[in-house]
């Protein structure tokens, strides 16, 4: 099997492609980075998502880690479109031209409140000063954007809606880091009104 990877050096695409790799699965792993490590059965291509890749030829699944916007509370919607939506379906469009068509997609919970405001008809506009609504809603265009496409080209495709993602070797500016070192070293930790309900996903079992 092989497998064309994007946001190969996000922390949910790094932590899938070491176990997929240990089994021995061949990655394309795309990256802006010009250096990386050297791990068995991944070629590295530098560049962007929307390059004409000619290696999706060649991949079995297209996996879509690559995201803008996720880790900021107030993305900005052009930079967030722009990504999200515009170099995205470009590479969804590759993908098709090179008759890669099994997709797993990965997305945001956030995307169900999104839903409901549609539902409601309460979305104005496409802006908004609510935290990572900006985001969510990108993330919502582009895969009512992917279900059009699975449906026109017989695409077989799964969009993950993950909710907040943890684990030992996450950012230090994530939650369970901040409360790893605020607890390890008897400091206080600043917290919300804790009235919110969410859920959380362990970054093994994400990958």
């Amino acid at each position: 099997m092989k497998l064309f990877v994007t946001g190969s050096n996000g922390y949910i695409g790094r932590n899938f492609i070491k176990k997929a790799a240990k089994r021995g699965i061949k990655i394309f792993a795309v990256t802006r980075r010009k250096k990386n490590k050297k791990i068995q059965n991944v070629k590295w291509l530098i560049g962007n998502i929307d390059y004409n890749w000619r290696e999706l030829a060649d991949s079995d699944i297209l996996l879509h880690f690559a995201t803008v916007g996720a880790y900021e509370k107030n993305a900005d919607i052009n930079e967030t479109y722009e990504f999200n939506v515009v170099k995205s379906s470009k590479l969804l469009l590759n993908a098709i031209n090179n008759n890669c068509k099994k997709w797993i997609i990965i997305s945001t919970n956030k995307e169900e409140k999104i839903e409901k405001l549609i539902k409601l008809k309460k979305i104005k506009n496409t802006y908004s000063k609510e935290l990572h609504f900006n985001y969510a809603l990108t993330k919502y265009i582009f895969s009512e954007l992917c279900k059009t496409y699975s449906k026109i080209f017989n695409i077989k495709c799964r969009i993950l809606r993950l909710f907040h993602v943890y684990g030992s070797d996450e950012p230090k500016f994530r939650l369970w880091k901040l409360l790893d070192y605020h607890s390890k070293n008897n400091l206080d930790l600043k917290m919300s009104s804790g009235y919110q309900k969410y859920d959380f996903n362990h970054i093994d079992d994400v990958a």
